[in-house]
């Protein structure tokens, strides 16, 4: 994938694998990795995957994302936070 190893590939290479292992990210967190991570049309492979999570909340079905124990694929910033009193 990235034959002069500087951790960059293109746009619809990264996002071609993230669909072939069913890791379907909303517009949000696309535009989101793209703001954060890429450069020239090229996305930093390495770090955009390791801030792809899944949404636990919604996949337990605990508020009105819920999809009934779905996996809904996000990233850690677009996660709600939680604050317990």
């Amino acid at each position: 994938m990235d034959t002069e190893k500087t951790g960059f590939v293109k746009y619809d290479v990264f996002f071609q694998l993230l669909d072939l292992h069913k890791v379907a990210l909303n517009s949000d967190a696309v535009q989101y990795l793209k703001k954060n991570f890429s450069r020239n049309q090229t996305i930093n492979f390495k770090e955009a995957v390791n801030q792809i999570t899944i949404d636990l909340e919604a996949a337990g079905g605990t508020n009105e994302d819920a999809t009934d124990g779905k996996m809904k694929w996000t990233v850690f910033a677009l996660q709600k936070r939680k604050t317990f009193s």
